[in-house]
């Protein structure tokens, strides 16, 4: 379970697993974190798409 308030890398956790971005009490300290977090699942996806590519590139 989470706890009453999302901390500063609490509200990131919660961003990520869409637990939090229902519950409004954690809405405002999401917001303050959003741009980051974003930042962040664009880097993994980054990543994940290279992978995808070398996974690609061994199946020819």
């Amino acid at each position: 379970m989470f706890s009453a308030t999302c901390g500063y890398q609490t509200a990131k956790i919660c961003l990520k697993t869409c637990v939090c971005v229902n519950i409004t009490s954690h809405q405002q300290q999401l917001l303050l974190n959003i741009d980051e977090t974003l930042e962040k699942q664009n880097e993994a996806s980054s990543l994940e798409q290279n992978i995808t590519k070398k996974k690609d590139g061994e199946k020819k």
